[in-house]
């Protein structure tokens, strides 16, 4: 006789399932590949943003190295552009610098406009004015006439008056040329034409003359004041 129970076929009772936690089941090794796949394409965008950022600071670093380089040309073609682009031959015109007289008088004239330049409405405060360079050659003429003042006195040997030299209305008295030549000198250091002349051959110096310059159409501004 045996005192221990019988051993009995364990039977599962009803509802009871029969699935319990197993590593070896196929969920585990999928919930460890969802991981590994996690983690690779984190990488991935890790190395893909640092990629876009390392090319998008070199596209940067070298586009403003090249948009400083197209500053500097900008402003070099800026500071050597020619006045315009109608080109002018310069010959030698003796007329203006001969001695005052009536062909000197009328050459003069010829190339100021009528009311020598002057226009209504010509400030942003509507008063007349003149463009500049009209002034400039009234200024011009007026070194010709002091000059030849000056000439004819000497060679008459006699002195011009302290009333002539200071009188600003003379256009040759010498206050009225002392005022032009610093006028002139600032006027000609603001434009600093910047075509070029050749050096003459067998010297060290440049006339001007013979050489095309590239100017402003005079022509047509004479005719724009002609117009008004």
């Amino acid at each position: 006789m045996s005192f221990l129970p019988s051993k009995k076929p364990y039977s599962l009772l009803s509802g009871e399932d029969n699935t319990t936690e197993d590593c070896s089941s196929s969920e585990f090794p999928l919930h460890l590949s969802a991981k590994r796949n996690s983690r690779y394409w984190k990488a991935c965008r890790t190395c893909i943003y640092s990629v876009v950022i390392f090319a998008v600071g070199t596209l940067l670093f070298f586009g403003g190295k090249h948009y400083e380089r197209l500053e500097r040309q900008q402003k070099h073609e800026d500071i050597l552009s020619l006045p315009g682009r109608v080109p002018v031959p310069f010959n030698y015109n003796r007329t203006f610098g001969e001695a005052p007289s009536n062909q000197t008088d009328e050459a003069w004239q010829n190339i100021f406009p009528p009311k020598n330049g002057f226009f209504d409405n010509a400030t942003t405060d509507n008063r007349r004015g003149a463009f500049a360079f009209y002034h400039q050659l009234h200024c011009l003429h007026a070194l010709q006439i002091g000059y030849y003042e000056a000439v004819s006195a000497a060679n008459e040997g006699r002195r011009l008056s302290e009333d002539f030299l200071e009188d600003g209305s003379n256009m040759g008295s010498a206050k009225h040329v002392r005022h032009c030549v610093d006028y002139l000198r600032q006027s000609l250091m603001c434009h600093a034409d910047t075509n070029v002349e050749p050096e003459i051959p067998g010297g060290k110096e440049v006339v001007g003359f013979g050489t095309v310059h590239y100017c402003r159409d005079y022509g047509a501004v004479l005719q724009w004041l002609n117009e008004l």
